[in-house]
């Protein structure tokens, strides 16, 4: 894997949580690089007691306030902005520090003090967990600081600086492999989260397709028969324990079969979804639709009495017939039967089903004796 991700986007958004994810350990660094330059003040005092005010001046007045104060930066909501410059420039910052002790130090007492590039060196590559970029930056401005002060100001040469010099060097080439491999294994593990996440949205998509088919008539959208079970069965338990009333309506389209044979099942399936339209926008929220049979649909309402329900029924029929006006031949129209019954105590689901049935049936047979 490259180190930079082909899709812009991608990239952009692996670059701001990697800017997010900067905070703890810059943290870490700032908070424990200020503790390492406090410790190692001691030093001053038992290697070079004739300088260590000056160094305790560019310690305790010059850089650990400025880790601090970086530090604190940390906590404020500007620091995924500027982060990734204010770590780099931290470290840089450091290395400063340590290059100014060595360059108004004489050796051999200048020498002691280089250990604290490398520290430096560490936590740019292994602490910092900067980009490979902003690791190169702050390793090799090390680098140039280190040999600028040395050559310019400081005039110092020979072996002891050749040394020094190669294993600064060194330390960074190996400090860029492993920030190279740190941030492959960055990228890899934000890769896989990522596929992981379309991965569980997939799933999750297809679980609410899977309970779309498991709940839901394909036709009209309305619930299924399957699902009604279900409910029913809540609602009489609910009765028998709370007396928490429920109703059913049950509506039939009259002489559907003949739309069917005569207009064909296209025009058949048609009516049947204009129906479950206008039933869905009739009932309340609280109401639950389903495609009963064929040509029945249920109306289930939760905490409803009879009268109520009784009352809803007669509202449905208008808006039934009206619903196809725009799909059947003018010399055709839309006429529904409807039942109604309720929840009642020592009811049964089926019990409560065959009351509406059969009320169904008898308002089918009503209409019927008033057309002849």
């Amino acid at each position: 894997m490259s180190l930079i991700f082909e899709d812009p986007a991608v990239e952009a958004a692996f670059t701001q949580e990697h800017r997010t994810r900067l905070r703890v350990p810059a943290r870490i660094c700032c908070l424990t690089g200020a503790v390492l330059f406090a410790l190692f003040a001691a030093l001053d005092v038992l290697l070079v007691p004739d300088e260590f005010v000056t160094l305790w001046a560019i310690r305790f007045l010059g850089i650990i306030p400025v880790l601090l104060i970086c530090g604190g930066l940390t906590w404020t909501k500007g620091f995924d902005r500027f982060g990734v410059v204010m770590v780099s420039a931290m470290l840089l910052a450091c290395s400063a520090a340590i290059v100014t002790m060595i360059a108004v130090l004489e050796p051999p007492a200048a020498d002691y003090y280089y250990a604290g590039l490398m520290l430096v060196v560490f936590y740019n590559y292994a602490i910092a967990q900067l980009r490979l970029v902003h690791s190169l930056i702050a390793g090799w401005g090390t680098v140039a600081l280190y040999l600028g002060v040395m050559f310019l100001f400081a005039d110092r040469q020979g072996a002891a600086l050749v040394n020094n010099t190669f294993f600064l060097i060194s330390a960074n080439a190996v400090g860029m492999g492993a920030a190279w491999y740190m941030e492959r294994l960055r990228r890899e593990e934000y890769h896989q989260r990522r596929q992981i996440e379309a991965d569980r949205a997939k799933l999750v998509e297809l679980n609410e397709e899977l309970v779309q088919l498991a709940t839901r008539d394909a036709l009209t959208g309305l619930l299924n028969r399957r699902y009604l079970a279900k409910r029913l069965d809540e609602s009489v338990a609910l009765f028998q324990r709370y007396q928490i009333d429920a109703s059913i309506i049950l509506v039939d389209l009259d002489d559907f079969k003949k739309i069917n044979d005569q207009l064909g099942h296209p025009m058949g399936d048609a009516v049947l979804q204009r129906c479950g339209q206008a039933i869905m926008s009739a009932i309340r929220g609280t109401d639950m639709a389903f495609r009963y049979g064929g040509d029945e649909f249920l109306i289930l309402l939760p905490n409803t009495p009879a009268p109520v329900a009784r009352s809803l029924s007669q509202r449905l029929e208008r808006p039934l017939a009206a619903s196809c006006g725009d799909v059947l031949p003018p010399d055709r129209s839309l006429v529904c039967s409807v039942g109604v019954g309720a929840v009642s105590g020592g009811s049964s689901a089926v019990d409560v089903l065959e009351k509406v049935d059969q009320s169904m049936y008898d308002a089918k047979r009503a209409r019927k004796a008033l057309l002849h």
